[in-house]
């Protein structure tokens, strides 16, 4: 009875002067048709490399045609064709790096699912005020939307939008100011880690000395490291108390998306 697929057979090494009995060759015929039948008819045990990341199955020249898999897990996958026919889905496909040069799908309502963006948008509920020469940081205590939590806590460190992962990040925010007899200019700003301006809106207030409200606009494109953070400030230039105005939602109110 053969050994394989559960074992390795161990056979005793012949001497010239030894009798040849009917099992040793039969032994040897019981491996050869066991190893023959699980080739042919489908193999019963695992099978992986003896060393990790050494071996490849298959060559450039010497491709195979197709495999077919309930679940395949892959740290790489390069591909000069991919394509996705019928109603299949890559749900199962767990793909650390995926390059396709051309990718084709054919048929089937299911398409293909974009990963979910990173994305957050806060707000501050409530007015905040800004003295002449001052600077006021927007401490938010709505989460209109996060994506995760790292991106923003109410209690800690609330004025920041911390983005989750590095990579190349739109921010916008909004705000409203309110004067009574303004003449200067007034600024909203993107700070970088508590220390650069990446954007800026300023508006410039006439010497009439009229009171009334300025809507303020923000956005910058920035390639952002895994920790760091931006925050969104007012700079009070207008030689009067400025009110930072809560305005349904929408003001002051500042957002983040993964590009």
């Amino acid at each position: 009875m053969a050994s394989y697929p559960g074992s390795v057979k161990s056979f005793t090494t012949k001497n010239a002067s030894d009798t040849i009995e009917a099992s040793h060759p039969n032994d040897i015929q019981d491996e050869v048709a066991a190893i023959e039948g699980g080739l042919i008819n489908g193999i019963s045990h695992d099978l992986s490399p003896s060393t990790t990341s050494t071996r490849s199955l298959g060559t450039t020249s010497k491709k195979w045609k197709n495999i077919v898999a309930d679940s395949l897990a892959v740290d790489r996958v390069v591909s000069t064709s991919m394509e996705v026919s019928g109603n299949s889905t890559l749900g199962a496909t767990v793909i650390s790096d995926l390059t396709v040069t051309n990718l084709q799908v054919n048929g089937g309502s299911s398409g293909i699912a974009s990963a979910a963006t990173e994305s957050a948008r806060v707000y501050q509920s409530s007015n905040g005020t800004v003295a002449n020469g001052s600077v006021y940081i927007f401490s938010y205590n709505d989460q209109v939307h996060v994506s995760t939590s790292t991106w923003h806590s109410t209690t800690t460190n609330p004025s920041r939008l911390t983005v989750p992962s590095s990579g190349v990040y739109l921010f916008s925010g909004n705000a409203q100011a309110s004067f009574s007899a303004p003449k200067g200019s007034i600024s909203l700003q993107i700070l970088l880690d508590s220390t650069i301006v990446i954007a800026e809106d300023r508006k410039w207030e006439s010497s009439v000395f009229i009171a009334h409200t300025e809507d303020l606009d923000v956005s910058a494109i920035y390639n952002m490291g895994s920790t760091q953070f931006v925050e969104m400030r007012v700079v009070n230039s207008v030689g009067t108390t400025s009110t930072l105005v809560a305005n349904s939602s929408w003001a002051p109110s500042f957002s983040g998306v993964k590009l």
